[in-house]
This record gives structure tokens, sequence and C-alpha cells, in this order.
């Protein structure tokens, strides 16, 4: 699904609100696996080093592109039990991210958002930690449930109602 000028939108800051930032990456979306198809800027906030893509898709755009209803290819991987490769390929910098979390954070709650499968959430669950995810994507949510059996948030996180401090650890893996 091609991006348009009109599908991007300018943003400060998302943790400080801060509108002072500078480029300091471009990616032109080549080299990627086929699921980014447009360039982007990778920028970091002036105020609090907070480093984000700007501009970045619009939330109507991130909804569309991950549809199963518009998205051809992710109407097969939802009828499928999983994107088998696409998972196991993932999953290869699981426990390397999962070391980098335990020199900070050894247990506690953790919220994978763009959870995907699960898969990650089984490796941290291992681990110790309690473990919930969410996604945009209907198919891969119920995945992640029947999976992990965990609570999985199908939505934005921006409108779910989560609360500050409900986590010790969130990540992000794979999300634009």
């Amino acid at each position: 699904m091609k991006i348009t000028e009109s599908d991007l939108e300018l943003v400060n800051c998302p943790l400080c609100g801060g509108s002072d930032n500078s480029a300091i990456a471009y990616a032109d979306g080549k080299a990627g696996r086929g699921m980014i198809d447009f360039g982007f800027t990778v920028t970091c906030c002036k105020d609090c080093g907070m480093v984000f893509t700007n501009p970045r898709p619009t939330l109507e755009w991130t909804l569309r592109r991950y549809s199963a209803n518009t998205n051809p290819d992710l109407g097969r991987r939802q009828k499928s039990a999983f994107n088998v490769s696409k998972q196991l390929r993932d999953c290869v910098s699981y426990p390397n991210g999962l070391r980098i979390i335990q020199k900070f954070k050894q247990s506690g709650a953790l919220l994978d958002v763009g959870c995907a499968a699960g898969l990650f959430l089984l490796l941290a669950r291992y681990l110790g930690y309690y473990v919930e995810g969410m996604g945009i994507c209907e198919g891969e949510v119920q995945q992640a449930r029947y999976i992990t059996g965990e609570k999985i948030y199908l939505g934005d996180i921006r409108e779910l109602g989560l609360s500050t401090g409900q986590y010790d650890v969130v990540t992000m893996w794979n999300v634009i």
C-alpha cells in the first residue's frame, strides 16, 4: 500500500511535547522486509533527546495498512495460525532485547506494543515478567490471546485508557 504526502503528519515529541527537533537519519524504505514502502526521517528532540519518526504515518493510514479488509497479505496471515517465517525472523532479536531490558529491570509488568502473535510475550513470561500485549490488527491480537492466554488489547495505545506507571517495561518491536 503506497503512502502519499497526505497520509503523513508532522508531530511534536511524543515524550515531552517539544517542537524543536533535528533529523539524525533517513531511510528510503527500499532496504526493509517489504513492510515499509516509503522513506522516513528519524529525528531527535532537542529538549529531551527522544528519538522518533517525523513526519509519521497518520493513524488512519496505519489502521488501513494493517486492516485485513484492505491488505491481502495480512488477510492471508490471519487465516493461518500465524506467519511462521516472519515470527521466527523477528524472534531472533528477542533474547538480545530481553538481555538489555534485564540490565535495568529483571522482572515486573511488561507491555509489548504491536505484539503480533505474542511470541516475545512467551519468552518474557518465561523469564519472570508479568506480560500483556496490544495491537491494532484484530487477527494478530486474537492469535496472541490464543497463543499466550494473556490479556491482549486491541486498538490504538493512545485510546486504551492505560494508567501511567501501570507497566515497568514497555517494548515496541518492529512498530512503525
